[in-house]
């Protein structure tokens, strides 16, 4: 029962993210960029013990943001923040953190 409960919140959360994102077709780029700073966040912690605590640390080539986004990463102890905010401030930021659920929100 469980399963099915979760399998379901999952399904509207990717609902409500495609709808958010629809006609962005950066936004999936910009979700995979996301997706492997996660990826890059384990590797990070199996190898250090810690999570990075910046892009530069993690993903240098990031720095100066890609495909219109700006990347911020931030690690607190045994949890860390993943953000993608839009370089001209108007549209689509996404934002991740230890979870590895990637969440959008609108901005104006």
């Amino acid at each position: 029962m469980r399963i099915l409960v979760i399998s379901a919140v999952a399904i509207v959360v990717l609902w409500v993210i495609a709808s958010r994102t629809a006609g962005d077709p950066s936004s999936a780029a910009v979700i995979g960029e996301i997706h492997q700073l996660q990826d890059a966040q384990v590797e990070f912690y199996s190898r250090h013990g810690r999570y990075a605590a910046s892009i530069a640390e993690l993903a240098p080539e990031l720095e100066r943001g890609k495909g219109g986004y700006r990347f911020r990463v931030t690690a607190n102890g045994n949890s860390y923040t993943i953000e993608a905010k839009p370089m001209n401030g108007h549209g689509t930021a996404f934002f991740s953190d230890e979870t590895m659920v990637v969440k959008s929100s609108r901005t104006n």
